[in-house]
């Protein structure tokens, strides 16, 4: 963290900049501040920069749950919170009018949502955010779906197909390694 950021460049919260950090200098160690005894750090946990590089997309737990936001970048000016119900995975559509991310549905199922974004300039709008798809699966690492420079087709991870594998008996093997 540098000044208040995130190596992302997103800005920490106000109440996570207060806390207690302190570097070695000649064996001391160096208050920057005071630590309350019960202080919640929110973390970031997915992000994606805009095609043109002006805007973040990121998920943060500074709710005490993933909630979408987006930032201005590289200055972290401005936050407006996109998800509404959880939102993670943002992903952006090449033209950065669209934003998607992963997030619970009204009957507590997984989807994929998507949101019309304005951003011109320092100002950021964003419209009402639409569910598009269930995920059937998320996948364990990395972003369980994906989306075209177009927005037209998505792809996602599925659950690996039960395929029965065929039990292979060896006999009388010992013979064989004497050879």
């Amino acid at each position: 963290m540098v000044a208040g950021r995130t190596l992302s460049g997103v800005p920490e919260p106000v109440w996570a900049q207060s806390s207690y950090l302190g570097h070695a200098h000649h064996g001391r160690q160096k208050a920057y501040g005071s630590r309350p005894a019960a202080v919640a750090v929110a973390r970031i946990v997915s992000f994606r920069l805009s095609p043109d590089g002006r805007w973040l997309a990121y998920t943060s737990t500074e709710t005490g749950r993933e909630e979408t936001y987006v930032t201005h970048f590289p200055s972290g000016s401005g936050k407006w919170q996109i998800s509404q119900s959880g939102g993670l995975f943002p992903l952006w559509r090449e033209d950065a009018k669209e934003l998607y991310f992963m997030g619970f549905g009204s009957n507590a199922t997984v989807e994929v949502f998507a949101v019309t974004v304005n951003a011109n300039g320092e100002t950021f709008e964003s419209g009402q955010v639409r569910p598009l798809f269930p995920l059937t699966y998320t996948a364990p690492l990395g972003y369980p779906y994906d989306v075209t420079p177009d927005g037209q087709r998505f792809i996602q991870a599925t659950s690996p197909e039960s395929v029965s594998t065929p039990l292979v008996l060896v006999t009388n093997w010992t013979a064989e390694v004497k050879r």
